[in-house]
């Protein structure tokens, strides 16, 4: 049909005062980057680069009293404590436990955080943030809803001792061990020494080793979409070097079971590659490990998202 002509274009000045927000909804099909509210009247350049599409990227800072950023986490403010909030305490439950595991103590700045210790098919995980002060707890935790966790793969985790705190490591490279999964046969590495004697039966000596060891067989590389934008199975030189390298570093290493172990290991032995004469190069590794240390009082996080997994 012919369109409406404009009768009449006014040119006015708005004059908008916001009262108390008490609530936020979203509703309705949308596509939806963030929601933020600020105390401080927005600058212009602020407004610019909101309205420049793509550019602007919130953060959570002094003037924000609710942020939602959809595309890498979740924030939000008006916690009312009675000093400044200098950070969090991250703390998880399991199940219905009356003692909760810290995590890691993060910095307020600090938006996201992944818990590489926690345990695959033992049950729920609920975590709480307490919010800290210059010297102690300064208001009621925030509680997660509960999770839980099953694992597809075993996960050979390299990671750094956080130097201000002993208890926590970062994870720097993740290592998928789950493509063509051979069976991991573990051993406790226990010993019995039986002993002759001049009674009919004889003495049985136990041995104190209670440690698990095995190795890990699958393919490495990866199944997806390659740098070409072709799908299906790849690997690398740079990835085999990767797992090479697993044998000299000086990070610590932990192990994830798709049973529900995290365990300290290191490297027992030789780590080695065959790769089949096939189009694709398929390459199976096998890599011996052996369980070093109790992981009882320690945590394993990230705070940069999920980790490259780099086999």
């Amino acid at each position: 049909g012919t369109p409406t002509p404009i009768v009449q274009k006014l040119t006015e000045n708005l004059d908008y005062t916001q009262g108390n927000i008490q609530s936020v909804t979203l509703g309705g099909v949308q596509k939806c980057n963030y929601v933020q509210i600020l105390t401080a009247e927005a600058s212009e350049s602020l407004v610019t680069a909101i309205l420049d599409m793509g550019v602007y990227t919130p953060t959570f800072d002094e003037n924000t009293q609710f942020l939602a950023d959809f595309s890498n986490g979740l924030s939000a403010g008006n916690i009312q404590t009675s000093e400044p909030i200098t950070g969090y305490a991250v703390y998880r439950q399991k199940g219905t436990d009356a003692i909760l595991k810290r995590i890691a103590n993060t910095a307020i700045s600090t938006t996201q955080m992944w818990d590489f210790s926690v345990e695959s098919r033992e049950g729920d995980y609920t975590y709480y943030m307490f919010p800290i002060g210059a010297s102690t707890y300064v208001a009621d935790p925030l509680v997660s809803a509960s999770v839980s966790v099953c694992l597809g793969a075993w996960t050979l985790l390299s990671c750094q001792q956080d130097p201000s705190d002993s208890a926590v490591y970062t994870v720097e490279k993740a290592f998928s061990f789950g493509k063509n999964l051979e069976t991991v046969n573990v051993s406790n590495n226990n010993s019995t020494n039986v002993l002759l004697n001049f009674t009919r039966y004889p003495t049985v000596q136990k041995a104190a080793q209670n440690y698990q060891s095995g190795t890990l067989g699958s393919l490495i590389g990866a199944i997806g979409f390659d740098e070409n934008g072709k799908f299906g199975y790849w690997n690398t030189k740079k990835m085999r070097d990767e797992i090479f390298n697993l044998s000299t570093t000086s990070n610590t290493l932990f192990l994830r079971s798709m049973l529900g172990d995290c365990m300290m290991v290191a490297i027992e032995g030789a780590i080695g590659m065959a790769t089949e004469n096939d189009p694709v190069l398929s390459t199976t590794v096998s890599l011996p490990w052996v369980e070093i240390g109790n992981v009882k009082d320690v945590s394993v996080v990230s705070y940069t998202g999920r980790q490259i997994t780099v086999n």
